[in-house]
């Protein structure tokens, strides 16, 4: 399953990269982060790998972004015995993810507003494509900075009545402590960030304030590419089955490349 999805990924980006302008910038990033938690539900307690890559068009605010997700390990405590094959179907555990998003930004002096088109595709599970295997989702996130402070709202709606037909919230915040140099040492700028989301009947029958995360990050350059390291803390404010803990404390390692 993951050579079909690598397979699917590498395909996007040979298709993106031959027609960027000159002018315009395409990123690629890969993220190893210990969990996979995912607006109030913990999809895989295991390390995974999650390949992207972004083409953003010149001077136009549009970009196009192929994300995936690779889990190392599945839940097999959570996988549906199959009576009439006499063995457990692993595909109903499988994370194996691929996402295609459409956005577009425009900045109003401090406040920047995006909006755009989310597709998802449990691409190697049974049945897909099928409304069980992928959805839809049309989003609008916007941001107000002052100083070193910014301060974000986002609404997620699902457009898929089998894959989610409600909306989430969700309310960030953020604070940049510039680059310090102390005693000849340069320290990079650090950012402490928090968000708390509000899940109203999105892939629930009830809703209710889903999880909050605090974390802090910063990145460095080594040669051409940027490292990103972050570490944070997630609380889990609602019941959600095959979930142990409500707290979980997870990290993350992300490498990007700029074209």
């Amino acid at each position: 399953m993951l050579k079909k999805g690598w397979i699917l990924t590498l395909v996007v980006i040979i298709t993106i990269a031959p027609f960027a302008p000159a002018l315009a910038q395409v990123t690629f990033d890969l993220t190893i982060p210990s969990h996979y938690i995912w607006r109030g539900f913990l999809n895989l307690e295991s390390p995974i790998i999650q390949p992207a890559v972004t083409y953003n068009h010149a001077g136009t605010g549009v970009a196009v972004t192929a994300w995936a997700n690779f889990g190392l390990k599945d839940r097999e405590e959570d996988a549906v015995f199959d009576m009439e094959n006499g063995q457990f179907d692993m595909s109903t555990v499988d994370f194996d993810e691929l996402d295609l998003i459409l956005t577009y930004t425009q900045y109003y002096g401090d406040i920047s507003v995006t909006g755009g088109f989310f597709y998802l595709a449990y691409f190697s599970r049974i049945g897909f494509p099928d409304s069980r295997t992928q959805t839809e989702e049309i989003f609008i996130d916007a941001s107000w900075s002052i100083n070193n402070v910014t301060f974000g709202t986002g609404l997620y709606y699902d457009v898929n009545p089998d894959g989610g037909d409600g909306p989430y919230y969700l309310f960030s915040t953020s604070y940049i402590l510039n680059e310090q140099k102390i005693s000849g040492i340069h320290l990079p700028s650090v950012v402490f960030y928090g968000n708390v989301g509000y899940m109203d009947q999105k892939w629930r029958y009830e809703s209710g304030w889903s999880d909050m995360t605090a974390g802090i990050t910063t990145s460095f350059n080594v040669s051409e590419f940027t490292i990103s390291p972050d570490i944070g803390i997630t609380y889990f404010l609602w019941d959600v089955p095959r979930q142990d803990d409500e707290t979980y404390l997870w990290g993350s390692l992300r490498f990007s490349y700029t074209l």
